[in-house]
């Protein structure tokens, strides 16, 4: 528990460790802002007790009142870092006591609930992760406590009580999308419930369709449910909303989530946007080669098989589409291509791997050339 406590805070507050030798201690009467800047170079270089000496020393020097509370927060993250828990509760406990401010309150009850389960004071732990879920801000501080909060729930039991009271919560004011969040995600990570969160998580992208998190957790669900077109619609109004978002990508993704539903059609619209987009993407005309393979497009099929080969970079993956072009040449029964192409392609240098399945389908090729020879004797 101690361990992921430590990996917590490191994370949330990026904490580095890097060795190094210990720095020498400051003479008596230093500005306190040095105190502070020797506190954090103990503390990013492991030695927490000194850092906590440094910033206790800070705090008694310090004059203004603003600075202070900055240095008692750095003060109560380095007593959760030196394991020295009982000493954290109570930094956190008065910081958040003292806190008007509600995203900042949020962010000390995050620290304050790990410190509370670290002293297996598990009703105060959930009450504070609770707290932090309604008021942090910030997707990593949010996730992390529906992280422990859910975990903790599951491990000690609650997770069902916690979800009827949120549900309760949700009846009471259904526009609440704090709540609407902290119930999709507790029935999706502690339930497993899929089908109930999936409105849920509907609700919550029509109030922000630019929440690249929420519309990634939609589309896992709509796939889970066999609804890859309307998976594929998330991505498309995720773009709409977000003119930043990687068009590259998400072309892709379109594309493959239209292909998984059946529809190659449309698929293969979402390709030709990917090769208008970067007309020298390989990949894009190998998917494109494929639509249009499953389409029965044989002419298409051929020229982008031959286009991405053509755009292809490195020779071995070169001769990976050319094996592609190779069993699509087979498959279509255009065995006289299919021969020209693995001559020309066992004549140079290959991988031995590659080498072995062209041979292999060499040799069917020309079993079948056989059999049209002994059809057209017959």
């Amino acid at each position: 528990m101690y361990k992921l406590l430590m990996a917590t805070l490191i994370t949330l507050f990026m904490v580095p460790s890097v060795p190094a030798q210990h720095p020498r201690r400051p003479p008596s009467g230093t500005d306190p802002r040095y105190y502070v800047e020797l506190a954090r170079v103990h503390q990013r270089y492991g030695f927490y007790e000194d850092a906590i000496a440094m910033f206790n020393k800070a705090i008694e020097t310090q004059t203004d009142a603003k600075e202070k509370k900055k240095y008692s927060i750095s003060l109560a993250k380095a007593y959760l870092l030196a394991g020295r828990i009982d000493e954290a509760e109570k930094s956190f406990k008065q910081l958040v006591d003292n806190e008007k401010d509600g995203e900042k309150k949020g962010e000390y009850c995050l620290l304050l609930a790990q410190a509370y389960e670290e002293l297996d004071k598990l009703d105060k732990a959930r009450d504070a992760y609770e707290f932090a879920l309604g008021n942090c801000v910030g997707d990593i501080q949010r996730r992390t406590a529906h992280t422990r909060l859910i975990k903790l729930l599951k491990e000690k039991g609650g997770l069902k009580d916690y979800i009827k009271k949120l549900e309760k919560r949700l009846k009471d004011d259904p526009h609440d999308l704090k709540t609407t969040a902290c119930l999709a995600y507790a029935l999706t990570s502690g339930e497993n419930a899929y089908a109930k969160a999936l409105p849920l998580y509907e609700k919550l992208f029509a109030a922000d369709p630019a929440d690249r998190t929420t519309a990634n957790r939609l589309v896992q669900l709509y796939r889970l449910a066999g609804r890859n077109e309307d998976a594929a619609g998330v991505y498309i109004k995720l773009m709409d909303a977000s003119p930043d978002a990687s068009k590259r990508y998400y072309y892709e993704r379109i594309s493959g989530l239209y292909d998984e539903a059946g529809n190659h059609k449309k698929a293969l619209e979402w390709d030709l946007k990917a090769i208008e987009l970067e007309p020298d993407n390989a990949y894009a005309y190998l998917r494109a080669a494929e639509k249009c393979k499953a389409l029965d497009d044989r002419k298409n099929a051929e020229k982008m098989f031959l286009t991405a080969i053509e755009k292809m970079s490195r020779d071995e993956e070169k001769q990976l589409v050319s094996l592609k072009l190779l069993d699509f040449y087979i498959d279509t029964e255009n065995y006289e291509t299919a021969k020209a192409l693995s001559g020309k392609l066992l004549s140079a240098p290959l991988d031995e791997r590659i080498a072995k399945e062209i041979r292999t389908r060499a040799a069917i090729i020309s079993k079948k050339l056989g059999e049209k020879e002994d059809e057209t004797d017959g």
